[in-house]
């Protein structure tokens, strides 16, 4: 968690392969979405962390101007229970 309350991810190469496969779907007038869940109970928005995986970043960036949605859920636990948040945007 940042102090502005950004929820990071850090996806791995395979993150990315897959969002390179959105793409391509998306090129061929697919509709394509990308599904982010979010455990920061705290978090009011969500942005890929450029600084551990840029691949991830450029590509997520690319593939948003290209039409993808992102949908990005927040969920909490509370007391062993697992609590829907709402849905933060994307920065």
């Amino acid at each position: 968690m940042t102090a502005s309350r950004s929820s990071l991810t850090p996806p791995t190469e395979r993150c990315t392969t897959h969002l390179r496969t959105l793409r391509q779907l998306r090129i061929s007038e697919s509709k394509t979405a990308l599904l982010v869940l979010s455990f920061a109970p705290k978090a009011i928005r969500f942005s890929p962390n450029h600084d551990t995986v840029p691949n991830f970043s450029l590509e997520l960036r690319e593939a948003v101007s290209e039409g993808l949605e992102v949908i990005v859920p927040k969920f909490s636990f509370v007391e062993g229970s697992l609590i829907y948040e709402g849905v933060i945007p994307l920065c």
